[in-house]
């Protein structure tokens, strides 16, 4: 089943919005594995954006 046009639209308006202007994540430990390369990497940086303490392990 294919995104509607509308569904697209939505996900694109937040794809590059700055993190920080959509959540807050001050005062909150993260945890994320596989964050040494490729997703788990991106993700690690999007969480410090918004303000996370992190726990990453590979």
């Amino acid at each position: 089943m294919s995104q509607s046009t509308c569904e697209k639209a939505a996900f694109s308006n937040f794809a590059n919005t700055p993190i920080s202007e959509l959540i807050s994540l001050e005062n909150r430990v993260t945890v994320v594995t596989g964050a040494e390369r490729g997703i788990g990497q991106a993700i690690v940086r999007r969480l410090h954006e918004a303000g996370a303490a992190i726990v990453a392990s590979s």
